[in-house]
């Protein structure tokens, strides 16, 4: 008799490289599953999760996740592994140092985070009980149980694992095994007691399957055709480093997912790092690059292409390196996550990892290097990420758009034309895309106008696309004065409703951009009140929990009947056919004698939103409305009244 192949999965690239206790635990679960004792269960041995290498992960589409780390480590020589300790930081914080348990609970966040969408439906219908589908674990092949939670602390949600409990394993008594959900497999196989949607925990689990071991057979639903501008730019070129300066919607984002994906198709296989500062758009950019990759390798872009935002990629490079980044405290103002963020990590990382004289993790080396929205970066932050290159021949582009500089990093005068480029390889002038191909020529027109006036550029020479329009706009600024506050919600929720009425509006395609977070909270609980489901970006509980904003932002996607709430630095490089918009706040007491700096962020950040409208290729009409209460910028009116001449008109226009 024939016994079936184990469903255990080895990557290609690390399976031939299994430590002792690796090589022990994969025995004991083949012996498991050559028992029957792990039936509809699959295992991954060391995949690669968008740079994550977790060592196995065990997954099953009616129990949910388990991720299990391996240590080998003789934890009792204390001149090599000493246990977790307390690292203070130049501002006194007191801070955990790395351990195994707090990585692979960071391997289970980011797999909620980062590599399924499918996982947030499931947290949306069951927000008490969606966090127990994934479950983690460390495993110390050296040590006792009791050792190794003496070692690791309190991490909570992780279990420890020793021999004793992979002998139980190879056994089939699963529920002696350590993991709740081994457990409650074995001894209620039909039903969880969670009461959990079934079909939701599937959906979730094959959509992360995908990851795991993508197949050859996925729907091709063939690359976006590129302009012969953008073809120049998209094309791979070894050793060369390029800059490229485009206007709002000409398709920089798409010319960088493009060249990665004819990276990933070239020979000898290269591996590629996609950055933005942005951490909504990790998967808009990912499907991007998905979309536009036709070569023959089915797991090329899962295998080779790491994208992240700009601090995740720190804390990355940081973790593999057993370097510890310090927190940031719940209640930090501004000011001192910006300091914490933006100066302190770089320095750490470069000081410890780059300039320390120590290898670099090979999951950390690419041959090329590509940023998008360039102009949210400092020129000490890409020179930073050139030291992570993997060989003389790397690529390095960089897109940006200095016009788009709401974080006023002075981009002009580090990446621009005869801006200082010491140190980043660039030759010659930035290539340019002017053509804007996204954005409805009326409202390109418009952003052109408003740059002009307001931020004294042509806004890269932005040109309006030359294909006629097949239906017109409706167009709208509305200066709002002390007093009318109150009404504004309200306005917007029946703007709202006659945009989806008249102008056939799915709402999916509806986006309401503000600055203030009072507003975004009255807003978006009023649309939730009224049945609407809200992709947002704010914390509906505490205004100050950091923590709890960043979450919501990597829930921020476009999902199905969602009409999204979001501040405008949170949706540069998303677009939409239908924006509400709100700029200042009714608290805002502008004097004649404000600060310049501060009247150009303003204007970059209306440029922004001006710049976000999409042709609506279904058919039909966009939306622009805008509420004001910066009195600086009263005169924009003149600008929307002159584009709307012969643009829609609203039955149930907003009020003034």
């Amino acid at each position: 008799m024939t016994t079936a192949r184990p469903p255990i999965f080895l990557n290609p690239d690390r399976g031939g490289d299994l430590t002792p206790g690796e090589q022990h635990l994969l025995g004991a679960f083949t012996t498991a599953f050559q028992g029957g004792h792990l039936e509809g269960w699959k295992l991954y041995a060391q995949p690669h999760l968008n740079g994550d290498r977790p060592d196995f992960v065990l997954m099953n589409p009616n129990w949910g996740v388990l991720i299990i780390e391996v240590k080998d480590w003789d934890i009792e020589d204390r001149s090599k592994y000493a246990p977790v300790s307390i690292f203070i930081d130049e501002h006194g914080h007191r801070h955990r140092k790395l351990n195994p348990a707090d990585q692979v609970k960071k391997y289970g966040n980011n797999i909620k985070t980062m590599y399924s969408r499918k996982f947030l439906d499931l947290l949306d219908e069951h927000p008490k009980y969606g966090w127990t589908v994934i479950e983690a674990a460390v495993y110390f092949h050296k040590a006792s149980k009791e050792r190794g939670q003496k070692f690791c602390g309190k991490v909570d949600y992780v279990q420890i694992l020793d021999s004793d409990n992979i002998h139980k394993l190879a056994n089939g008594k699963l529920d002696e095994f350590g993991s709740t959900l081994l457990k409650g497999f074995k001894s209620n196989p039909l039903s969880r007691k969670s009461g959990i949607n079934p079909n939701l925990l599937r959906s979730f689990v094959e959509d992360l399957e995908l990851w795991m071991y993508p197949t050859d057979n996925r729907e091709n639903l063939g690359a976006i055709a590129l302009s012969p501008e953008q073809e120049k730019d998209a094309k791979p070129a070894l050793g060369i480093s390029r800059r490229l300066k485009g206007a709002a919607g000409a398709g920089k984002t798409l010319v960088l997912a493009t060249r990665a994906a004819r990276i990933l198709d070239q020979e000898p296989r290269q591996r590629v790092l996609l950055l933005t500062y942005n951490i909504t758009l990790r998967f808009y950019i990912r499907d991007l690059v998905n979309l536009q990759y036709v070569g023959s390798e089915p797991n090329a872009v899962k295998d080779r292409l790491v994208i992240r935002h700009f601090h995740d990629f720190l804390k990355w490079v940081a973790e593999k390196h057993d370097v510890a980044l310090p927190g940031i405290p719940k209640h930090a103002t501004k000011e001192e996550r910006s300091h914490i963020l933006e100066v302190v990590w770089p320095r750490i990382v470069r000081k410890q990892v780059v300039e320390s004289g120590r290898a670099i993790d090979p999951d950390c080396q690419f041959d090329a290097i590509l940023i998008d929205e360039g102009q949210d970066f400092i020129r000490e932050w890409a020179l930073l990420t050139r030291a992570f290159f993997r060989s003389g021949q790397n690529q390095f582009l960089i897109a940006y758009d200095t016009t788009q500089d709401i974080y006023s990093r002075r981009t002009q005068t580090w990446l621009d034309a005869g801006g200082d480029v010491r140190g980043l390889g660039f030759r010659g002038p930035p290539a340019e895309l002017k053509k804007t191909m996204r954005l409805p020529s009326t409202v390109a027109e418009l952003a052109r106008n408003f740059a002009q006036k307001y931020l004294g550029t042509d806004a890269d020479a932005i040109e309006p696309n030359s294909q006629p329009e097949l239906f017109k706009h409706f167009l709208r600024w509305a200066n709002q004065l002390v007093g009318q506050e109150a009404t504004l919600s309200e306005t917007i929720l029946t703007l709202e409703q006659t945009i989806s009425k008249e102008m056939g509006a799915h709402r999916n395609d509806i986006t309401i951009l503000v600055e203030n977070h009072d507003i975004a909270l009255e807003v978006t609980k009023k649309l939730i009140a009224n049945g609407h489901r809200v992709a947002h970006v704010f914390d509906l509980v505490g205004e100050h929990d950091h923590a709890r904003r960043r979450e919501q932002k990597w829930r921020f996607q476009p999902t199905t009947g969602s009409i999204k709430v979001s501040t405008i630095h949170s949706f540069k490089g998303w677009e939409s056919p239908y924006i509400i918009a709100v700029f200042g706040s009714p608290n805002e007491r502008i004097t004649p004698n404000a600060e310049r700096q501060y009247f150009l962020e303003r204007a970059a950040l209306i440029y922004v939103t001006l710049t976000r409208v999409k042709r609506n290729e279904g058919g039909t009409s966009g939306a622009l409305v805008c509420y004001n209460f910066d009195p600086r910028f009263n005169g924009v009116a003149e600008l929307f009244r002159a584009a709307n001449e012969g643009q829609a008109e609203l039955t149930m226009a907003p009020r003034r």
